[in-house]
């Protein structure tokens, strides 16, 4: 939309590959999978950062882009917002992004849209694609003015759907928040101790709250707000951590998982998940950070990498599938 005028499809190939950069810090090794998680979204999703690469990026492409009528102001608008919309949009989901690295390590997680949304994906698709045939449909020339216009409005049609969902996110999250209150009120818990998360669609939302010594699960749509909250209760397992308090990888799982894992010991292994990506038995991100020794209460620290061995339990997702 900022450069497309005057570079035509490029600004394309320019938006695709810079919104790529900030994700290029999965290619760095860090010491462990526990780090490879937690430092994921932390500087290269920095404001500051991605500012100064933009200054940087603008600076060397200087000659190229006024060979196309771009402005360095222009220029820099371009490649700036392509890498800063990247963290932007990465804080609306549950994840957890740094943006203001390296003034804070907080990971921002307002968690009102689910990580991958078709329907904030789609419509920015079929923009581009609409734009894309347009552009090789006919003998006309992409340097006329009303053909370039034209473009313009299909992809500002395309962004302005896909950001008017992400608000409806946004107000969804807060009215499910309210819905779902009084029904963890009367389990005992507070807004501290319980997450609202979005699926696909944002009709159906996962909200899990935590007890010391408990998690549990439930599931509220939109299409049945009547219907009574239901909560699945799970233990936590905590005492199997208790050997292993102080060991890095697990007292950085329980800063960035915001208290938010559970613990388990599969085939003598003791493993931590994420409760919120995935549900439960089926989450995402599970770590093995121990394994038990043949001395009672005995656990040895094991150098984490992230299991990926569980079997999508298809019960689950159709009984999932019918809270709908």
């Amino acid at each position: 939309m900022v450069g497309g005028r005057a570079l035509g499809r490029r600004a394309l190939v320019i938006g695709a590959v810079g919104g790529m950069l900030p994700d290029l810090d999965v290619l760095v090794p860090y010491e462990d999978a526990v780090d490879n998680f937690t430092f994921h979204r932390s500087w290269s999703h920095s404001y500051f950062v991605l500012s100064a690469v933009a200054v940087i990026l603008t600076v060397a492409a200087r000659s190229w882009s006024q060979r196309y009528g771009m402005t360095l102001r222009r220029t820099f608008l371009m490649v700036w917002l392509v890498l800063v919309t990247h963290p932007l949009l990465d804080s609306f989901t549950v994840y957890g992004t740094q943006v203001l690295w390296p003034l804070s390590d907080f990971p921002v997680a307002w968690g009102t849209i689910f990580i991958i949304d078709p329907l904030f994906t789609v419509p920015m698709l079929i923009a581009i694609v609409l734009v894309l045939l347009k552009e090789r449909k006919g003998n006309q020339s992409v340097k006329d003015a009303s053909h370039r216009r034209s473009c313009l409005t299909i992809m500002r049609a395309g962004l302005s759907l896909s950001v008017f969902y992400l608000f409806i996110t946004v107000a969804l999250f807060f009215h499910v928040t309210n819905s779902v209150r009084p029904a963890f009120a009367d389990e005992g818990i507070d807004r501290d101790h319980y997450l609202v998360l979005p699926t696909p669609g944002s009709v159906l939302w996962r909200v899990v709250g935590r007890h010391p010594d408990q998690y549990l699960e439930g599931f509220h749509s939109l299409l049945k707000p009547e219907r009574e909250l239901q909560f699945t209760y799970f233990d936590t397992n905590d005492e199997l951590l208790q050997p292993l308090i102080g060991f890095q990888p697990v007292e950085r799982l329980k800063w960035f998982t915001r208290g938010f894992y559970t613990t388990d010991l599969e085939e003598n292994t003791v493993v931590v998940s994420d409760l919120r990506m995935g549900i439960e038995a089926q989450y995402v991100f599970r770590f093995n950070v121990g394994r038990m020794d043949t001395k009672p209460g005995s656990v040895s620290t094991l150098s984490p990498t992230v299991l990926r061995r569980f079997q999508p339990n298809l019960d689950r997702m159709r009984w999932v599938l019918k809270q709908y």
